[in-house]
């Protein structure tokens, strides 16, 4: 028996840095030899948990400059693997919105409900929990055997 291996990655809470969390995806679950179809599955996974966590910039000329919020440039996304013999966990926290509960159970034709739909499709388990610092985490969970 191996002991698991562990991958941290930070990343920019911004939609351009998602690819680097895909590239981290598919170089971990290769080298691991996992078969290519469930890399693929775990790298639209892992995009559509990112997502989740990006808010989209409103367009130059709808910025009020007065009212601007807090710079969102400063948050952050932790991506957290922790790939074991027969379990792949992936830990993903950043700043959100939505309530933690401990579960996901959201209205699938939301915005927020179609990407969590998504991912609970291609993993063995989605949770969902408040994480320290006012943060949220997903932690998705995929069994390899």
């Amino acid at each position: 028996m191996q002991a698991a291996r562990r991958v941290v990655l930070t990343l920019p809470a911004k939609a351009e840095y998602v690819a680097l969390s895909r590239l981290a995806t598919s170089g971990l679950g290769s080298g691991s030899g996992m078969p290519e179809d469930v890399v693929d599955d775990l790298k639209v996974a892992v995009s559509e948990a990112c997502s989740y966590f990006i808010q989209e910039a409103p367009a130059e000329d709808e910025t009020d400059k007065s009212a601007l919020q807090p710079d969102r440039d400063a948050e952050e996304l932790r991506i957290e693997y922790e790939l074991g013999d027969e379990v792949l966990q992936i830990s993903i926290s950043g700043c959100s919105d939505v309530r933690a509960d401990g579960t996901v159970e959201v209205d699938p034709f939301s915005e927020f409900g179609l990407g969590m739909t998504i991912v609970r499709a291609l993993v063995d388990k989605l949770e969902l929990s408040e994480a320290p610092e006012s943060r949220t985490l997903l932690r998705l969970t995929k069994r390899l055997k």
